[in-house]
C-alpha cells in the first residue's frame, strides 16, 4: 500500500512540477476535485497532452521543466530500487540500472535520452525541440507505470510463493 501512495504521489508531482514549468493550471481538475479512488494519472493523464505548442516549453522554462522531471524520477528511482539515485550522475544512475529486468531495453534508452537531454538542457544551455519536449513527461510516466507493475507482479509472485 505505502508504494502504490508513493507511486501516484511522484505521478501527481510529475503533473505539477510541468504545469509550472508550462505556467499555467488552468486546464487541469483541482486534486480535491477528483472522484474518490480514481487514480489520479488515470484522471489527468491525457490532460497533460492538451496543448504542447512553443509558450510551454520556451527557452527560458525548459531549464524548469526538465529539473522536475529528473528530480522526481530520481526520488523515485532511489525509493524503488534501494540506492541514493538523486545524488549520482546520469551515468551512474544508468550504469546502476543497467540490466534491470523490470526495465525493457526500449525504455532503459528513452529514459537514458531523457536524462541525457535534460543533462544539456541544464547545464549546456541547450534548447529542446517541441517534438522532444512532447516525449519528456510521457516517457518518466510509462517508467513509473512500468516499473510499479513490474514490483506488483514481485510481490504477487513472492506471495504466491510464500503461499504453497
Amino acid at each position: 500500500m505505502k508504494t502504490k501512495m508513493l507511486v501516484l504521489v511522484l505521478i501527481c508531482v510529475l503533473l505539477i512540477a510541468s504545469l509550472f514549468a508550462c505556467g499555467t493550471t488552468e486546464n487541469f481538475t483541482k486534486i480535491s476535485e477528483i472522484e474518490e479512488g480514481s487514480r489520479i494519472f488515470e484522471v489527468n493523464y491525457d490532460r497533460v497532452d492538451y496543448d504542447r505548442g512553443d509558450k510551454f516549453w520556451a527557452p527560458d522554462k525548459q531549464k524548469v521543466f526538465y529539473s522536475g522531471i529528473t528530480d522526481t524520477l530520481k526520488e523515485y528511482i532511489g525509493d524503488r530500487y534501494g540506492f541514493d539515485a538523486p545524488e549520482m550522475t546520469t551515468a551512474e544512475l544508468f550504469d546502476a540500472l543497467k540490466g534491470d529486468k523490470s526495465i525493457t531495453q526500449e525504455l532503459f534508452g528513452e529514459m537514458k535520452d531523457l536524462f541525457e537531454t535534460a543533462d544539456f538542457v541544464k547545464f549546456a544551455k541547450h534548447i529542446v525541440s517541441n517534438e522532444d519536449n512532447a516525449r519528456a513527461l510521457p516517457t518518466a510516466v510509462r517508467f513509473v507505470t512500468s516499473t510499479y507493475q513490474a514490483e506488483i507482479e514481485e510481490e504477487a509472485g513472492g506471495e504466491e510463493a510464500a503461499g504453497e
